[in-house]
Parts: C-alpha cells; structure tokens; sequence
C-alpha cells in the first residue's frame, strides 16, 4: 500500500516515548521516511487544523472508546474519516454516508478501505459534507449545553 506514490501518512498525536521510539524506528528501518511523516505530541491548535483541512482521509484505528471528542472535530472541520466499526464509530458514522468504517482488528478490511478510498470508490466529497452537517446539527455546542442545563 505505502509501494503507492501518490499516498503518504501522517502520524500525529501524543503518545509514550517508547512508543514513539517503536514509531520512529520503524520508519527509518524500513526507509519510509519519504512515505510517513511522524510528529510526536500535541499540535497547536492552526497545526491541527491545517493538516486536517488539507487531509484527504482521517484514520482512527481504535480497538476500544467509548467517546471520541476527537473524532467530531475532525468531521467538523471537514474532514472525511475512516474508523474502526467498534460500538461507539458505528453509532456515529454511516459507512459511506458520514464516514467510512472497516472491521475492527482486520488489516485485510482496512486496506480494501483504503484502496477503494485512493482508487475513487466513495464519494469522499459528499462524506465531507455530510460529516459536517451531522456534527453541526446533532452535536453542537448549542444542543449540548441544552442537553446540560435541562439536569442543572
């Protein structure tokens, strides 16, 4: 997959230094370096942005979560994402519709995702919109701060 000219991962978040060590080394054991990019830690706020404007796939590989701040962001921003079909990502996404899922834990579905994503097969544009238009009418601010104050 990564053999593919065209594609290139980014790999951005915060995470333990022995699993950044594990990331790095894998890049550079495998001369991936032109392939992947690894930045460690948090983002400011207009690095996060940026690159997830101009992404054209947001990938959350999560085998477990039960919330996903994260996630809504993502789709608030315009971003399409492709998650694993764990409970939470499949109450949240339609695949094809507000995103795009593939069996959690299976390396064969997530790559058919991706190839089909990258080869044109979904309408990523539409997801975008979509995405957006979930996260603006059902989980804003707004109707989450109702949604509170009706408990107060």
């Amino acid at each position: 997959l990564l053999g593919n000219e065209d594609l290139q991962l980014l790999i951005a978040g915060k995470c333990d230094e022995d699993y950044a060590n594990e990331i790095s080394e894998f890049i550079s054991n495998n001369n991936l370096s032109d392939k992947i990019t690894f930045i460690p830690g948090y983002l400011k706020t207009s690095e996060f942005e940026s690159i997830i404007k101009t992404t054209d796939l947001c990938l959350f590989p999560y085998q477990s979560v039960y919330q996903s701040g994260l996630v809504l962001n993502v789709m608030s921003l315009g971003a399409p994402v492709l998650c694993s079909d764990i409970p939470f990502f499949k109450s949240l996404i339609d695949h094809e519709e507000t995103g795009l899922l593939y069996e959690a834990g299976n390396i064969n579905s997530f790559l058919k995702v991706v190839r089909y994503a990258k080869m044109g097969k979904y309408d990523l544009n539409s997801i975008r919109y979509r995405a957006f238009d979930l996260v603006r009418n059902e989980y804003s601010w707004e109707d989450s701060y109702q949604g509170f104050n009706r408990y107060i």
